[in-house]
């Protein structure tokens, strides 16, 4: 059984990282999250810290590493770097190795929404190489201008089309809000033919059933049209 280092022993960074790291293995933590996490203390961290005790390193001084480390990182990708590393410190807490989290004021910085433009042509080529069911999510959201998730795209019903109006009723399930988009006859008859094979109640469906999520598929597709 490994031994747990109290703080008046002064644990250093690399022996709380290792910790942590057998701890989260035995937890199931996928092996590339840890290693990435063991990575990013090997080559930048520990050496950086390598002789100042893990509970009197600072929160300015993370950041710094941080930093200097990964100047041109994404936000998101300095905001997953740090998260790794404030759950360390917090399982050095909760395990009484260290008596406190130098990261437990830091927040997550904002990160700027994806631009994603696609063209007319982009929609084609993408629809070409995707699923049939995929291919069709694709359309819906091109064509209604909807979020590409649970909270939009996958929960349209056949029930919200208003075929008089020529419209589909979206409710956003986030701000607990709802407008009315207007749609082209050429999608309206998209619409009215897919309804006539539909096995369910969702205007997106895959084998009459509601999809969750589609964003691994959706990536996928992205690099196959892009050849």
């Amino acid at each position: 059984m490994e031994r747990i280092t109290t703080p008046e022993e002064k644990l250093y960074l690399d022996q709380l990282l290792q910790a942590y790291l057998n701890a989260r293995k035995l937890a199931g933590v996928s092996r590339k999250t840890l290693r990435e996490m063991a990575s990013i203390g090997e080559k930048h961290l520990i050496p950086a810290f390598a002789q100042k005790p893990a509970q009197e390193i600072k929160l300015d001084e993370i950041i710094s590493v941080m930093q200097a480390a990964y100047p041109k990182a994404a936000t998101s990708t300095k905001n997953r770097y740090l998260g790794y590393l404030k759950a360390v410190f917090r399982f050095g807490l909760a395990n009484e190795m260290i008596t406190r989290n130098p990261l437990a004021n830091w927040r997550k910085s904002k990160e700027a929404p994806r631009d994603l433009k696609l063209t007319l042509d982009d929609l084609q080529k993408i629809k070409e190489v995707a699923a049939p069911h995929l291919a069709w999510a694709i359309t819906v959201a091109w064509n209604l201008g909807v979020r590409t998730g649970a909270s939009e795209l996958f929960a349209l019903k056949w029930t919200d089309v208003d075929w008089l109006d020529s419209s589909v009723r979206v409710y956003a399930s986030k701000t607990k809000t709802s407008r009315v988009v207007p749609v082209s006859p050429g999608f309206l008859q998209e619409l009215q033919e897919r309804q006539q094979v539909a096995q369910s109640e969702f205007i997106v469906e895959y084998q009459g059933k509601q999809i969750g999520q589609f964003r691994s598929s959706f990536n996928s597709v992205l690099k196959n049209s892009a050849r």
